[in-house]
């Protein structure tokens, strides 16, 4: 989602005075012509993202009721290479915010835990990632200080990422269970990560046990929040990869390899928070949380002679304890296909399956226990790539028993419209 941002202000903030006859800008065209502000920020190391994805989604039958919502999410930030702008090798600075705005379907229509849209999030600005990375010995060893967010390393799935509901996002068994450091909230940490070579990584990260209270005390992301009282959230992670593909060409020169093995990314990971839960079944405290994870993204054909349209596969499942977590299991599978259509060859087809297990003791809202503790989702996608700025994505999602048993729900279908620009 991140390209360049407030490039376009800086460009205006140095072209004005040019246009003007004095000024900064005029000063160095005087003595450099053909200057360009833009270039020069990036030739110093200099990256502004920004993205803004819309859409429009509609409860067509059954859920809470039925109904129809706008929302959107702007992002922007700064990304530093340090090694251009200060000679500090191997080190780079990234500060990003979000701003979600519009209704809420899951919230006002639908009532499904694992929500419809993964852009959905409460309505107002606020800082996300805020951090500073060093690496080490050629790249193969990096530290990540700052205020971060675990789902953009952990526990990803990158077939699962181009579905719309959250459920193929964030890790159920995470999200919905704890209040992490995930989208939209990031907190103080510490991500390690080791690359020996192309096939394996590791990765460590520590943060703050709890985001706090989003929609009161930390409005906007700037409660740096280092209470001892709220524990401390550790997760690892190994990822395997098979035949990692080439790296793309970097010039024009270079023609794309024809052909490829099939290559596949295998992860294990799991996660310890040290605060204190409440007992789903009696009310009580119980001392940390804890759970684990494995993803599986392969390639499973390639086109011959075009190895970067196919099928690919996903399939992720965690774990978490029934006693003191809302959902015990959850388990996600689904297929890609690039360049389903022809001369379309970066659009991608998906369809995916989610099922999501509601612990057990977990009352309804009479206070008994459902006969049904599951939600589980079905979704149909296809994001159309329209030019390099913007793709285009209508998509479909059928929910079965909404809300897992806690309210009395008919299964319902879901339609949307999605776009997503970048600059």
């Amino acid at each position: 989602m991140k390209t360049k941002v407030f490039t376009l202000l800086s460009c205006c903030a140095f072209a004005i005075p040019a246009l003007a006859g004095d000024g900064p800008a005029a000063a160095v065209s005087g003595t450099a012509p053909g200057w360009n502000p833009c270039t020069a920020l990036t030739n110093a190391g200099f990256n502004f993202p920004v993205s803004y994805t819309g859409e429009v989604l509609g409860n067509t039958r059954g859920g809470y009721r039925q109904g129809a919502i706008y929302d959107g999410l702007l992002e922007a930030g700064i990304q530093i290479d340090l090694s251009k702008l200060a000679n500090w090798q191997g080190a780079t600075f990234t500060a990003d915010m979000y701003f979600p705005h519009g209704d809420s379907l899951t919230l006002r229509d639908v009532h499904d835990i694992n929500v419809v849209s993964n852009i959905d999030a409460p309505h107002f600005p606020r800082l996300y990632e805020l951090w500073l990375q060093q690496e080490l010995f050629d790249g193969k060893f990096s530290i990540r200080v700052g205020q971060l967010p675990a789902d953009t390393e952990f526990f990803v799935t990158a077939y699962g990422a181009l579905f719309i509901n959250s459920t193929f996002g964030v890790l159920p068994t995470i999200a919905l269970n704890m209040n992490a450091p995930i989208y939209p909230a990031a907190t103080p940490g510490v991500r390690l990560r080791l690359k020996p070579d192309d096939n394996w990584t590791f990765l460590a990260g520590v943060f703050n046990g709890t985001t706090g209270d989003l929609g009161h005390v930390d409005r906007n992301g700037t409660n740096f929040n280092f209470d001892k009282s709220n524990g401390v959230l550790c997760i690892v992670e190994t990822d395997y990869t098979l035949n990692p593909p080439p790296p793309p060409p970097t010039d024009n020169k270079t023609a794309a390899p024809t052909s490829r093995p099939l290559s596949g990314t295998y992860k294990l990971g799991g996660y310890l928070n040290t605060g204190d839960f409440s007992d789903v079944r009696t009310g009580g405290t119980l001392h940390d949380d804890y759970g684990a994870y494995v993803i599986v993204d392969q390639e499973l054909w390639h086109l011959p002679g075009a190895p970067d349209e196919g099928l690919r596969g996903f399939w992720r499942i965690g774990f978490a304890p029934g006693d003191r977590n809302h959902l015990s299991l959850d388990m996600e599978t689904g297929l890609n296909y690039a360049g389903l259509l022809p001369h379309r060859e970066k659009d991608l087809a998906g369809l995916a399956f989610a099922y999501t297990k509601v612990s057990d003791g977990v009352p309804d809202d009479a206070g008994t226990a459902p006969a049904r503790h599951y939600e589980s989702i079905i979704e149909l996608t296809y994001q159309a790539v329209v030019n390099n700025y913007l793709n285009v994505q209508p998509d479909l999602q059928y929910v079965f028993n909404p809300s897992g048993g806690a309210e009395p729900l008919k299964n319902a279908l879901v339609l949307g419209l999605r776009f997503n620009l970048t600059f």
